[in-house]
């Protein structure tokens, strides 16, 4: 058995773990897109990919069994999320069935803040069509949660201190995995851009996903951590707001807010709730500092 001094010693390197996915997501955005910029359409040398540098297979298919590349890494995304928390779970005091159900409850609770959000922004479509698992805006996810994990440690009866922070990073773990699980499916797509007639496709999703697990491995920064214990979700919140906005413009997405998306009003929200958290937070920590002194 490892002593806990070497164990110790090994933590700070955790974030290198989401900052090489990363880079291997970069390094796949750019297979996809030299072989749009480079190839005729209907003569890609890679037969995973199709028109404009985008993901051929939507589906698993294994006879007459189909599974959407989608839900398999949303599924792929609740287990990584159970993965992260069980590793961490030794420093909360967290049991290992709980860290296992407080994944399954984030990926729930992420799903339905989604959906609600979704259903707000498409009111009078799915008042007409009705609600369907299709779907969802993220930043509903990132709005409820911080309601949704204080209730998730009532319902296992964990102490609430502490508890958000330990969560955060397993939330931003499980975006990357959709956002993946996005540029599978071919929803959420980048805009066209033409390099003499050759179409390319935006792969905005991987460039979101990259920047996502970067984001993931500044949250899991032992520094990081310590710095903004208590609100280390406004920072994921921010970080991630300031992430949306200024991809939101390499998205194919209605800009009818003077020029802005939705998303890209959900991102300044983000940003600026954010903000006033970290600022009163920080003030706080100042004022008390001067007091001892």
């Amino acid at each position: 058995m490892m002593p806990r001094r070497q164990r110790s010693m090994k933590k700070p390197y955790d974030y290198l773990i989401p900052l090489c996915c990363a880079v291997l997501v970069l390094a796949l955005s750019l297979v996809f897109s030299l072989q749009a910029l480079t190839r005729d359409s209907l003569d890609y040398t890679l037969p995973f990919v199709r028109y404009g540098g985008t993901f051929r297979y939507p589906d698993l298919r294994i006879g007459n069994f189909r599974l959407s590349f989608y839900w398999i890494m949303m599924i792929l995304g609740t287990a990584g999320m159970s993965i992260l928390l069980t590793a961490g779970r030794k420093d909360s005091g967290i049991g290992a069935l709980k860290t296992v159900i407080t994944g399954i409850l984030l990926a729930v609770f992420g799903f339905i803040g989604a959906k609600l959000l979704y259903i707000l922004e498409n009111f009078r479509s799915v008042l007409k069509n009705g609600p369907d698992l299709a779907g969802v805006s993220f930043f509903g996810t990132v709005f409820f949660m911080p309601a949704a994990i204080p209730l998730i440690a009532l319902m296992l009866r964990i102490p609430r201190k502490g508890f958000t922070d330990f969560c955060t990073p397993a939330g931003l773990l499980m975006l990357s995995f959709i956002r993946l699980g996005c540029f599978m499916r071919g929803c959420c797509q980048g805009i066209a851009v033409w390099y003499g007639n050759r179409p390319w496709i935006v792969p905005v999703q991987l460039f979101e996903c990259a920047l996502d697990l970067g984001l993931l491995a500044v949250l899991m920064l032992p520094g990081v951590k310590a710095r903004f214990r208590g609100v280390l979700y406004c920072l994921f919140m921010g970080g991630y707001g300031l992430i949306r906005f200024g991809l939101e413009f390499l998205r194919d997405t209605d800009k009818t807010h003077f020029g802005f998306s939705n998303g890209q009003l959900f991102s300044t929200a983000a940003v600026l709730i954010s903000a006033v958290i970290l600022f009163l937070y920080f003030r706080k920590q100042a004022a008390s500092g001067a007091e001892k002194v």
